[in-house]
């Protein structure tokens, strides 16, 4: 959102669950953090249409890489979890 939008990078603070927070209440703001990037994505014409700021330094990306990149960080994440899931419960995911 800050990267290709230019939103406010404070927006979104993703780095820390505090004692509220629930599986409902994570997986609620997961999506609706997914529901803007869709709206952005959706909006842009083309998809090699450069970012609006350069959050990891010049050069600016385009909507390409940064979904790619995307991707990417969602696999590494799921990947954790499937450890971590497999950690509690000895089953192993194919």
């Amino acid at each position: 959102h800050h990267a290709f939008a230019g939103h406010d990078p404070l927006i979104v603070i993703d780095d820390e669950l505090s004692d509220s927070d629930t599986v409902d209440s994570v997986v609620a703001h997961y999506r609706a953090v997914a529901a803007v990037s869709d709206r952005i994505v959706r909006g842009c014409p083309d998809v090699d249409q450069v970012a609006a700021v350069a959050p990891f330094g010049p050069p600016r990306t385009t909507l390409r890489w940064l979904l790619t990149h995307l991707v990417e960080e969602v696999g590494r994440h799921a990947g954790h979890a499937d450890i971590l899931r497999e950690l509690l419960d000895g089953s192993v995911g194919r």
